[in-house]
């Protein structure tokens, strides 16, 4: 029962965590994309390009309709294998978008100052994009297009989409404006690197390996006080030749400082080493079908 609760409760926060996520990422579509023509690549930029060609129909009316029929292409080939998170999250996504475009319209960019909106734009985009993934989303588009052709050809179409929104957001060079186009590349390339920045610093945690001859007190610490596990090796020390333990856990940068001082406090001489860790798979990690 307990463990069911548990389970309920972290699907809660998942979607919470998604909810608040898509939010954000329609909000920098709506607020600095659109208004500035930045135009990174994938289903937004697609409509950000057309939005600026049709005459009589808003930008997010033309994102909402390709991202909507993106994902019914999905349900076509991908039936639910396309997941409902990402089900979930492109339908909010386009609901959040159409409602910002009906109670708060924009027509000309918030701040008046295109590279302090692009800075803006692009740390929302990529803090946003973060979360998502951390929490199995997806906000649809053209990433649906690829899990089709990945699914149907068993390639690695990574480059081939990076390819794809670097046309994407070419193409604002000759559509739209060449300076535009310029920011359009700019914001692409920050974004490719800050997104997966983001998702590493949310997964960051810290490695400890305490050697120590007083293993069971530091032990009891970790699993009393820091509520975590640990695992524990034999070792000898290849110039005392003494016997010693090795205790292994991973925790957070604030649990690390405490355990790394309580190790300190009750074995002066044992030795700490602590390495920054990104991908942690296993019970309170990352599941091992993750894929960041």
């Amino acid at each position: 029962m307990e463990e069911l609760k548990a389970k309920k409760k972290s699907v809660v926060v998942e979607y919470l965590i998604l909810t608040i996520a898509i939010i954000f990422v329609a909000m920098d579509i709506h607020f600095f994309r659109i208004p500035n023509n930045f135009v990174p690549g994938g289903c937004s930029g697609i409509g950000i390009l057309l939005g600026g060609l049709i005459k009589g129909i808003s930008t997010t009316n033309v994102i909402s309709i390709l991202t909507l029929a993106f994902l019914l292409i999905g349900w076509i080939f991908l039936g639910k294998n396309l997941g409902i998170k990402t089900t979930y999250c492109t339908l909010l996504y386009t609901g959040v978008l159409e409602l910002l475009n009906l109670i708060a319209p924009i027509d000309k960019p918030l701040l008046g100052d295109k590279t302090l909106e692009l800075i803006i734009s692009c740390s929302i985009a990529c803090i946003g994009t973060a979360f998502v993934l951390k929490n199995g989303g997806s906000t649809g588009g053209t990433e649906i297009i690829a899990i089709i052709i990945r699914k149907y050809t068993k390639t690695d179409i990574s480059s081939a989409m990076v390819f794809v929104d670097i046309l994407i957001a070419g193409g604002s060079f000759f559509l739209l404006d060449p300076i535009v186009g310029v920011y359009s590349i700019l914001y692409l390339l920050i974004k490719s690197f800050g997104v997966q920045f983001a998702v590493d610093s949310i997964n960051s945690r810290k490695n400890l390996m305490i050697i120590t001859t007083h293993p069971e007190e530091v032990e009891e610490y970790i699993m009393k006080e820091i509520v975590r596990g640990a695992t524990e090796w034999e070792a000898c020390g290849v110039f005392t030749d003494t016997k010693k333990k090795v205790v292994v856990t991973v925790v957070n940068k604030y649990q690390a400082a405490k355990i790394r001082a309580f190790a300190k406090k009750v074995d002066p001489q044992s030795f700490i080493i602590i390495n920054d860790c990104h991908e942690i798979y296993g019970n309170g990690f990352l599941n091992i079908t993750d894929n960041f």
